[in-house]
């Protein structure tokens, strides 16, 4: 009996080493495989014990489990980190997009276009009877009102790739779901079977999906006891176990995407990850330099129609509106997508005050020019000029802010991935040293079979 004991601790001891060869070879395979967490085979003794006089033999060695070197508190740093990045990444991308609208210094934006307006004026308060003066006067305000037009479809072009891009995301988060769901299956399978079985490589596979949907929206989890993830999504369960709520689509009445899942509107609920970032991008753009935007259109359509009206033109009419005016039902909203020059004939440009003092009369020339210093109600007591420059000086500053939340999010993240791979990275020299050592292990299991197999012949010859 202890003989054929000596033989089993010997298989023991092979196929312990075997195990943690393949465990060791399967970390060196892997070891540039993204998300991979590295895995250890434990051994533990084998059992049962045989007593025998005078004490107990050992029965050699067994795998106890196969387990991943895993960091739960790094993961669910780097986890939160994925979301703050994904938002903080695309409030860059489309913050500097729109940064790029109001570029003055780049040739874009309406500062030139402004000046150059209001600066027509002023030479034609000097000869107001010229036509040719008139004619570029009315050639600089269709550049003004062009100018606008385009930067509002720029802004409005910002907004509908974002609304895009927000169903586009929807689409990938629900396939994510799904394959969350699958695996979920498949591990409780693997780990519900009895024993020690542990569905590392899946767990990978599961994580590596976690953290891209991370990286999408602001998401929870909760593993339960069976191994199966649940997922949460704008406080509603996106996966549970085996079931997926998928996240569904919708327009609201200014056109702009919304998010509903399980029947629920989660838009508002969701601030991180790059849906979080979009909403925030988007909200950001709509009330900030479209309104802004909008309102200057509006402002100078009224101002500038309320002057011209007043004036007499060099064929002798008055009262004509200079830009086509902003009348109900149109609003504010309206301002841009409405303006147009309305003056198309230069002698109807109002530059005198009074029909009796033509064709030399300058004096509504001369007001109307002094609105480019002039302090608007409507804009807040600003000139035209002021109030655009504190929207380009919004603008910049918060595409300045989001590209260095941005970085810092992303120095951050990448500071977390490193800690991660630390704790759970292959190291190749760890493992070629492991593999050594195993390998001397099963070889000095096969010495054990040797060396009993030499002791049962010598017996075997008594």
């Amino acid at each position: 009996m202890a003989l054929m004991n000596l033989l089993n601790i010997g298989k023991s001891a092979i196929f312990a080493s075997q195990a943690a060869i393949n465990v060791a070879s399967h970390n060196i395979a892997n070891v540039n495989t993204p998300g991979y967490t590295r895995q250890e085979a434990i051994l533990r003794i084998a059992s049962p014990i045989v007593r025998v006089p005078g004490g107990y033999l050992g029965m050699g060695v067994a795998v106890s489990s196969i387990e991943r070197r895993y960091d739960r508190f790094i993961s669910g740093q780097l986890l939160g980190q994925e979301q703050n990045y994904g938002r903080s990444s695309v409030m860059d991308q489309v913050l500097g997009q729109v940064e790029q609208v109001f570029n003055d210094a780049g040739g874009a934006g309406l500062s030139d276009s402004i000046n150059a307006f209001f600066d027509s004026w002023r030479t034609l308060s000097a000869t107001p009877e010229d036509t040719a003066k008139r004619t570029v006067l009315i050639s600089d305000a269709n550049t003004l009102v062009d100018t606008m037009k385009q930067m509002e479809r720029n802004l409005l072009g910002t907004i509908k790739e974002t609304n895009g891009e927000i169903a586009d995301v929807a689409d990938r988060v629900n396939g994510i779901a799904t394959d969350i769901a699958r695996l979920n299956a498949q591990i409780v399978q693997i780990e519900s079977g009895g024993g020690s079985a542990n569905a590392n490589d899946l767990r990978d596979a599961r994580d590596g999906l976690v953290t891209e949907l991370s990286g999408l929206a602001e998401i929870g989890t909760l593993e339960d006891k069976n191994g199966s993830l649940t997922v949460t999504l704008g406080m509603r369960n996106l996966v549970d176990r085996e079931t997926v709520n998928r996240v569904t689509t919708s327009n609201d009445a200014a056109g702009d995407v919304r998010l509903s899942l399980d029947g629920v509107d989660v838009t508002s609920r969701i601030v991180n990850g790059r849906l979080g970032g979009l909403f925030a991008s988007r909200d950001a753009v709509e009330s900030g330099p479209l309104v802004g935007l909008r309102r200057l259109a509006a402002a100078l359509t009224d101002e500038m129609n309320q002057l011209h009206r007043a004036g007499v033109g060099l064929d002798g009419t008055t009262g004509n509106d200079f830009f086509t005016p902003l009348s109900p039902p149109l609003t504010e909203a309206d301002a841009i997508s409405n303006l147009d020059v309305a003056v198309s004939d230069p002698r109807k440009i109002a530059a005198a005050s009074a029909a009796s003092a033509l064709p030399g009369d300058n004096t509504n020339a001369l007001r109307i020019a002094g609105l480019a210093e002039a302090s608007v109600a409507s804009l807040g007591n600003a000139t035209f000029s002021g109030y655009y420059g504190g929207i380009v000086a919004d603008v910049g500053k918060s595409a300045r802010d989001a590209s260095d939340l941005q970085q810092f999010d992303g120095n951050l993240r990448s500071e977390l991935q490193n800690r991660r791979e630390s704790a759970s990275g292959v190291s190749l020299d760890e493992e070629a040293t492991n593999l050594i050592a195993f390998q001397r292990a099963y070889e000095a299991g096969a010495k054990i079979i040797r060396i009993t197999d030499e002791l049962l012949q010598a017996v075997l010859k008594l």
